[in-house]
């Protein structure tokens, strides 16, 4: 009797920041082979299972922009930093030749689902991106973007409750930056290992 190695595989692909495989393998060793050619006196056989668990993808989705609010600019060039917080609320600071205006400001929010514990998140981000001034040519560079990720919930019940991600960043202000609405965008990537 001459078995042949026996192949499964299964596997689920997400498009989109995330992705999942799961793969089971099962072989048949064929040592016997040899021994069923020569013609054994016996033979022994056992069915075994296969199991496999997909679980969903991560899905990300954003609640709050990355808003760094009023800011003067000044004579020498300067930066504005937000903070990314482990709660809800952030921080923000000025150094430089900036000035602070104005108090609305808030770090990137996000939801992130399908991830089970947030020490096992990794988030990716940009080194840096670029804001264009709405109307003009005029750009701020964008850099050392930091992140935070904390549970929503704590307990047992809360297996299946999203974490939050907060996202800050800072800000180069050039002296005498031309006044104006900025905008830009940046990519958050969230993997679970």
């Amino acid at each position: 009797m001459n078995e042949r190695p026996f192949f499964f595989a299964a596997r689920l692909r997400r498009i989109g920041p995330a992705v999942v495989v799961c793969a089971v393998l099962l072989g048949v060793a064929s040592a016997g082979a040899q021994q069923a050619q020569a013609g054994p006196a016996a033979a022994a056989r056992q069915e075994t299972a296969a199991n496999a668990r997909v679980v969903p993808g991560l899905a990300i989705q954003k609640t709050q922009d990355l808003d760094v609010g009023e800011v003067r600019a000044g004579a020498t060039a300067g930066s504005v930093r937000v903070g990314a917080p482990s709660g809800s609320s952030s921080d923000r600071s000025a150094s430089g030749g900036v000035a602070l205006t104005g108090s609305t400001f808030s770090a990137a929010q996000f939801q992130v689902r399908g991830a089970g514990e947030a020490s096992r998140v990794h988030v990716q981000l940009p080194a840096s991106t670029t804001l264009s001034r709405v109307g003009g040519s005029e750009t701020i560079l964008v850099q050392d973007f930091q992140a935070t990720i904390t549970p929503t919930c704590s307990g047992p019940q809360c297996a299946a409750a999203p974490l939050m991600l907060s996202v800050g960043a800072t800000l180069r202000i050039g002296a005498d930056q031309v006044s104006g609405s900025y905008t830009g965008t940046f990519t958050v990537t969230v993997n679970e290992f």
